[in-house]
């Protein structure tokens, strides 16, 4: 009998693992920068009658948006974008499929502000018109920026199409298809501040995703896993010992494994509910959380990182305003109220908020419902 056998099966089995693995478990598709023709734009708020103004240039592989936002208008923007569709002879063929992803990884940097807003434009082909920018598909999500390049990972599900586009566009039955296998521009712009100048950097776009094995892969490694256990029936003499050392090796790794994974989830559900019911309290901060849950700075922001892709305030700004947003809709309090209600004690800024959020004043809002 030929002992070398079965180290040549356990060989075999670990080689169709690592192939499974590094093939087929996960896939990238880097979306910038490519060799791919890209109409890069940069845009202000002059058309709403704002003088907000963005520039763009692109060296060394990285697209850089110098903005200045003025406060002419209520909510001054600016910002820079890449078209991906530069003819439209070519849309389907130049169209790229985000479908098959799972999130979308940028890698960015600003001088002065902390959050910008990063929207995926997408192609509806019942109601998109080329000619017309709102017309796209806008889905929303905030995006967290620093002064040194980092890299923040967003889950594509945890994207939104905003009640304004809505709005804007006349759609009396909103729904949020996304059709992210049509995408056709991806857009940044100002966050909430209202006067400054800024200059955002853009090194790296990529996505991220598990791929779909195919079925003749499954039904090669169940046959050489098979083949392996067979064999190993066959050589090895003292099989009840080598089991029974087996189950209890597997018994042990299984509990730390669950106990290490219960943890995890335990810390992220305390977390998480945590916020839930204290965002009503007006003296809640980063540090009084970390304080009230018993966890670190690090972690707490990593959690919500994982679980919102929100910073803390950003998170908190999002429950509160959800919970403004329903009492507008359910309750008669005045707009004063409702603010105070949820920790925003100065009415102008709950109003910026607000509008911010929902596309629509609180009165506005409110009024959608009567």
């Amino acid at each position: 009998m030929n002992r070398k056998l079965p180290f040549i099966c356990f060989a075999l089995s670990v080689a169709l693992w690592t192939i499974f693995y590094f093939v087929f478990y996960e896939k990238t598709e880097r979306i910038f920068p490519v060799n791919r023709a890209v109409d890069f734009y940069a845009y202000g708020d002059a058309s709403d009658g704002g003088v907000s103004t963005a520039s763009w240039s692109f060296a060394d592989s990285i697209l850089s948006c110098d903005f200045f936002v003025k406060p002419a208008i209520d909510y001054p923007y600016a910002g820079v974008g890449m078209n991906f569709v530069t003819d439209a002879k070519k849309l389907n063929a130049e169209l790229i499929d985000f479908s098959s992803y799972d999130s979308i990884c940028v890698t960015l940097r600003t001088e002065r502000i902390n959050q910008i807003h990063f929207k995926i434009l997408t192609f509806d082909p019942s109601f998109t018109k080329l000619n017309s920018p709102l017309s796209s598909r806008f889905l929303f999500q905030p995006l967290p920026t620093a002064r040194a390049f980092q890299e923040i990972c967003l889950a594509l599900n945890d994207f939104t199409i905003p009640e304004w586009w809505f709005s804007k566009n006349a759609i009396q039955t909103p729904d949020q298809s996304k059709f992210l296998d049509r995408v056709m521009k991806l857009d940044f712009s100002s966050g909430v501040e209202r006067n400054v100048t800024d200059k955002l950097e853009i090194k790296d776009i990529h996505l991220v995703g598990r791929a779909r094995v195919p079925n003749f892969c499954l039904i090669a490694l169940m046959i050489a896993m098979l083949l392996w256990i067979l064999m190993s029936e066959w050589i090895f003499y003292s099989r009840e010992k080598m089991e029974q050392s087996i189950k209890k090796e597997h018994a042990l790794d299984s509990y730390n494994q669950i106990a290490v994974e219960s943890h995890s989830v335990k810390i992220t559900h305390n977390v998480m509910g945590y916020l839930q019911s204290h965002y009503g309290d007006a003296e809640l901060s980063l540090e009084s959380a970390c304080k009230g849950i018993g966890v670190d700075r690090n972690k707490l922001s990593e959690i919500l990182k994982q679980e919102s892709g929100m910073t803390f305030s950003a998170y908190v700004n999002e429950l509160r305003l959800k919970e403004a947003a329903r009492l507008l809709k359910e309750s008669d309090l005045q707009v004063a109220e409702v603010a105070s209600s949820v920790c925003i004690d100065n009415p102008s800024h709950f109003n910026k908020m607000f509008k911010l959020r929902y596309a629509q004043t609180p009165l506005e809002y409110r009024k959608s419902f009567l």
